[in-house]
């Protein structure tokens, strides 16, 4: 005897022959974009957070190896101290991942405080590194920030960096690039 079959189910069972594959793609080209943006983004990111330790640690360490072998006491309070560019070349050697020290105006060396027959006078050096943005990331933030963050020459009396965002500086032209500033303090009195 053969199975009649049950009466109603014959209309309702349909196979799927794609009819989901469209939607799919379109998802896909539409969240794609954004993945990319979020992944390169957090990159980058990690990129600046080590360019903002390597520059901190060069600028702490030159100004170690600065206050132990040069006699600043004679220099005045907010000027700049010639003898730091001498150390160049270390400074470059810490670059890595990409950095670069930024030109001839990546290095300073200032020396703080209003009397310097005190023996806690200070030496702070600042180290400019220079990060190229990556294409996705460097083309989103010149659309957003444009030349507002434009990096500035370092100076005595701008040890803060107002001009930049943090440490940060963003210069979108003539290619999208990214100005990590590193600051290392050491009291004129240190001895190694």
């Amino acid at each position: 005897m053969a199975k009649a079959p049950m009466s109603g189910s014959r209309g309702l069972s349909r196979p799927c022959h794609g009819s989901g594959r469209g939607q799919t793609m379109t998802e896909t080209v539409i969240l794609l974009p954004l993945f990319f943006f979020i992944v390169f983004g957090l990159l980058q990111v990690a990129q600046l957070g080590l360019a903002v330790v390597m520059a901190n640690y060069a600028a702490s360490s030159i100004a170690r190896k600065a206050a132990s072998e040069n006699n600043y006491s004679t220099a005045a309070p907010g000027t700049s101290v010639g003898s730091i560019t001498a150390y160049g070349q270390k400074a470059s050697d810490l670059m890595v991942a990409g950095m670069q020290l930024d030109g001839s105006t990546g290095l300073l060396g200032c020396v703080e405080q209003s009397d310097m027959t005190v023996p806690t006078g200070e030496l702070v050096v600042l180290v400019r590194a220079q990060l190229s943005a990556w294409p996705l990331t460097g083309s989103v933030l010149s659309g957003i920030f444009g030349s507002q963050y434009n990096t500035q020459p370092l100076s005595c009396s701008d040890l803060k960096n107002a001009q930049g965002f943090g440490p940060f500086n963003f210069s979108p032209s003539p290619a999208p690039t990214f100005f990590v500033t590193g600051t290392g303090k050491v009291r004129l009195n240190y001895k190694a």
